[in-house]
């Protein structure tokens, strides 16, 4: 559920605090209708008072509220699973992190507290939540390796992660480090959509000599531009699903599927 409705049921709703974006409508006084009618409480306090002497922003600034009410009103249910609980000892405080879902199905991340020295650590956890740390940052001597990982990783078409740390290395101001999983290649997409006859731009590894592109199982008209990027033309028949580049070092899948659209 949206949560800006969450906000305002608890009675936390701050208009200094709410960036509305726009909506074009003349009639202020069924805007006030509408919101007292979905928000009471909230109407009884402080939103009542931003209401009733509205800025002219107001009266064209309000329809992703209404589009968040609409969706409240509409949406299924949503079920919220705890997969992990960080306790210092496992990892802890995982800050401006999205995890990278790797070409194994496991989602690998980082947290910038926890592991055998307190300073941080990369980890992977199965989409069920059982976690593994993958590497304890300060393992070397003044944290030369890196301590604090404040953000998330990034696998290369090589299969390789890459990521950095806020402080450690030669000189306490933070390091760029990789860690191989051993994953293998894949390839990526410039945009992974697109419709017959479209233009689709591949990433990847070792690219020279190659000899077919398929988008799910259906051969396409391509273009080796260098080693590490091609063009594939998306061809009639083809079907949503992984692409796959056959090259002389072997055959690599996408890490994503291509979506065609109609």
């Amino acid at each position: 559920m949206p949560a800006f409705p969450l906000a305002a049921r608890a009675g936390v709703f701050s208009p200094s605090r709410w960036r509305p974006p726009l909506l074009q409508s003349n009639d202020i006084d069924h805007v006030k209708k509408l919101v007292f009618q979905a928000f009471p409480s909230v109407a009884a306090g402080a939103l009542k008072g931003f209401l009733m002497k509205p800025s002219p922003l107001f009266k064209i600034s309000c329809a992703v509220f209404f589009l968040w009410i609409a969706t409240a009103m509409t949406s299924p249910a949503q079920t919220y699973t705890n997969l992990l609980t960080f306790n210092g000892n496992n990892g802890g405080q995982p800050q401006n992190m999205s995890f990278v879902e790797g070409t194994d199905g496991n989602l690998y991340g980082t947290a910038l507290a926890g592991g055998v020295e307190g300073k941080g650590m990369v980890f992977k956890i199965t989409p069920s939540g059982t976690l593994t740390t993958l590497y304890s940052f300060c393992a070397q001597d003044n944290c030369a390796d890196g301590a604090s990982p404040y953000g998330g990783l990034f696998q290369a078409t090589g299969g390789t992660f890459y990521g950095t740390t806020y402080y450690g290395g030669a000189y306490g101001d933070g390091t760029i480090f990789s860690l191989d999983m051993g994953l293998g290649p894949f390839v990526a997409f410039v945009r992974n959509s697109g419709k017959v006859g479209s233009n689709v731009e591949v990433l990847g590894q070792g690219f020279t000599g190659t000899t077919g592109v398929s988008f799910n199982g259906t051969p396409a008209n391509f273009k080796v531009v260098s080693a590490t990027y091609l063009t594939a033309t998306v061809p009639n028949g083809a079907t949503t699903g992984y692409v796959t580049v056959t090259t002389p070092g072997g055959t690599l899948q996408s890490n994503v599927m291509f979506r065609l659209r109609p």
